[in-house]
């Protein structure tokens, strides 16, 4: 079944031991692509979230590079969805603003669907009322878990 929804894939999921964009993930994440599914990444709203910042500018690279990298596979990103995760972020806001995501695709926020590693981010969208699929070690409560992206990608075909 496909969803009406984009599926939100944590960005760190798409990136080598480099931090660069990896091209087998980018595959995968493209074949779910072709499948009907649209695809917004999700991250962490850096914590210097400032124009002339270094690492705004880092972000914006990384964000380019993943761009770029699903154009050469022949598909395109919806975007990037950043949550405020830092010492004063309420998850009070990080449910409004995927509530806002949902609401800009016509959906609820309990359609959205998430696969990530991020406790928090897969955290808020489970208090969002949504789906979270887990890919990884970590313990998120209302999250299924997944060995890897793929597996995680192909639960949800």
């Amino acid at each position: 079944m496909v969803a009406s929804g984009p599926v939100l894939v944590q960005r760190g999921l798409l990136l080598d031991r480099a931090r660069v964009p990896d091209p087998d993930r980018i595959a995968e994440v493209v074949a779910f692509q072709r499948s009907g599914h649209r695809v917004l990444l999700l991250a962490r709203q850096p914590q210097r979230w400032r124009p002339t910042r270094n690492s705004m500018d880092a972000d914006l690279g990384l964000q380019q590079q993943l761009h770029q990298a699903f154009r050469r596979a022949g598909a395109e990103l919806d975007g990037t969805l950043y949550l405020a995760t830092g010492l004063f972020a309420r998850r009070q806001s990080r449910t409004e603003e995927l509530a806002r995501a949902a609401r800009r695709y016509g959906v609820e926020a309990g359609q959205l669907i998430a696969v990530g590693s991020d406790d928090t981010l897969l955290d808020s969208v489970v208090q969002s009322g949504g789906r979270a699929l887990n890919v990884g070690s970590v313990r998120v409560a209302g999250a299924s878990r997944h060995r890897h992206l793929k597996a995680a990608l192909l639960a949800l075909d």
